[in-house]
């Protein structure tokens, strides 16, 4: 198996799962996503966002949820490449915490990630809800879902 490395941002973890703008470090995370890109949430609490479309639509979920933790270590545990290469499944596991409660935030994802022309068109991101809500404790409405997308 391989070695992977820790990582202190979302988007580091990202350009190395999927190989993405290995010559842009400083990319973040929307200079990798398709204008029209889908990211969805399966196990998410019916509450909480199921579904973010768009770039404009994902820069305003990552800043609100961005808010809610502190992450201090993403670790990326292994990488699976199917379909030529344009669909990448990638488990990584997450420490942090949530701001409002101070809760510790151990989590583990399941990303499934398909690729067109380069960027990123629809995440799929698979991750134990229960830890999210023993984190957030009674402050779980903060990250409730605004608008249907």
């Amino acid at each position: 198996m391989h070695n992977y490395p820790e990582f202190s941002t979302f988007s580091a973890l990202l350009r190395t799962a999927l190989e993405l703008l290995p010559d842009r470090p400083e990319a973040g995370l929307l200079d990798m996503v398709r204008d029209d890109v889908v990211f969805e949430f399966p196990y998410a609490a019916r509450s909480m966002v199921r579904r973010v479309i768009g770039r404009d639509g994902l820069a305003e979920h990552f800043a609100k949820s961005s808010k809610l933790f502190e992450l201090d270590r993403l670790k990326l545990e292994a990488v699976h490449r199917s379909d030529r290469g344009r669909t990448v499944v990638f488990e990584f596991t997450a420490a942090g915490r949530c701001v409002a409660t101070g809760r510790p935030y151990p989590q583990r994802y399941v990303s499934v990630v398909e690729l067109r022309e380069g960027l990123i068109a629809r995440y799929r991101d698979y991750w134990n809800p229960q830890v999210l809500l023993d984190a957030m404790g009674d402050s779980v409405s903060a990250f409730a879902e605004e608008k249907a997308s």
